[in-house]
């Protein structure tokens, strides 16, 4: 988020890349501009000076897209009346398209690039606007880097997030292999230094997983980078990876996206596992007591059955706003 220069304080122009925030009308202010793009923004108005909006965009990771093709994980944008109610207005090449779409307090604005913009009631509280208390070894954590990072200099600061990721402490190495990735290196998660093939991180494999999916989404030329490493770190098992980390439709799955899954937490690969068991939690919500870095035949048995019996399906596919429906 970036304030435009020389920005109206009564309307003031803020530059959207991708992110969230939570803002509220300065001194004076009635309405703010969020722009997205050389062509578009949305005027946004403010009902009272006490009013509160939660805005996000980011894109949407449809179950078994290709990530290079930017169709399949459209631009998401959403404003939030968090107290008191908004107004906003679509503006397409400078002209305002329509009447403003009201948007009452517990309400929320939605556009998903390529569809018409919706208003809903939220159901759900977005994820990132509840707090989550964190354990005190994550804070040990993040002492750690704070500590490793404080008299390091910016240019070698990956490099200090690498040594960090050999760290004797799970919670540490976990946290500066996200940290890595929020930068877009992806060296915690390729070859042999990867840490899907580290025992000890078991606990953090699935969060360090959701990171990778979100800092893929941040940027198209991470896509590549990612996939030419694998390409050259794993040769032909680099599209098995890949297919399981992209994750399946139902409609995929019922065209034997569930027998490569199975495949997948059968395979002598422990990263292969790691992937296939993260995509199949997502699915069905369980993991039917089956751990990856361990032999797990009745566990496998159990999920060779659902599959037999075409149940590895989502019973609720993932929707672009979450928030809209009953979880």
């Amino acid at each position: 988020f970036r304030l435009m220069h020389r920005s109206d304080p009564i309307v003031p122009r803020v530059e959207l890349n991708r992110g969230r925030a939570v803002v509220r009308p300065g001194v004076g202010a009635k309405a703010m501009e969020l722009i997205l793009d050389s062509k578009r923004s949305i005027y946004l108005e403010f009902a009272d000076p006490s009013s509160i909006a939660g805005i996000e965009l980011r894109r949407f990771w449809t179950p078994g897209a290709r990530l290079d093709d930017a169709s399949q994980v459209p631009n998401v944008i959403q404003i939030m009346a968090l107290k008191e109610d908004l107004k906003c207005s679509l503006i397409l090449s400078g002209k305002v398209e329509g009447a403003p779409i009201p948007i009452p307090f517990g309400s929320a604005f939605g556009w998903v690039e390529g569809t018409p913009p919706t208003t809903f009631t939220m159901i759900e509280t977005p994820k990132w606007l509840t707090s989550v208390s964190p354990r005190p070894i994550d804070g040990v954590a993040a002492r750690d880097l704070h500590l490793s990072l404080l008299s390091t200099k910016p240019e070698q600061m990956i490099a200090e997030l690498k040594r960090l990721t050999t760290s004797h402490r799970p919670e540490t190495a976990a946290l500066a292999a996200r940290t890595l990735m929020v930068l877009g290196d992806y060296t915690s998660v390729d070859g042999d230094s990867s840490l899907l093939m580290n025992a000890r991180l078991r606990i953090h494999w699935n969060s360090i997983l959701d990171e990778l999916r979100t800092s893929l989404l941040m940027n198209d030329s991470r896509v590549r980078d990612l996939q030419g490493k694998w390409a050259k770190s794993y040769g032909e098992q680099a599209n098995t990876l890949w297919g399981l980390l992209a994750g399946f439709s139902n409609e995929q799955l019922g065209n034997g996206g569930d027998k490569v899954l199975v495949e997948g937490l059968a395979s002598s690969s422990l990263e292969t596992r790691v992937i296939a068991n993260y995509q199949l939690k997502h699915i069905v919500g369980s993991d039917f007591d089956y751990f990856p870095d361990h032999a797990s035949t009745e566990a496998l048995q159990v999920i060779r059955k659902l599959q037999s019996n075409n149940k590895i399906r989502y019973a609720t596919p993932p929707v672009p706003m979450p928030e809209s429906i009953r979880q």
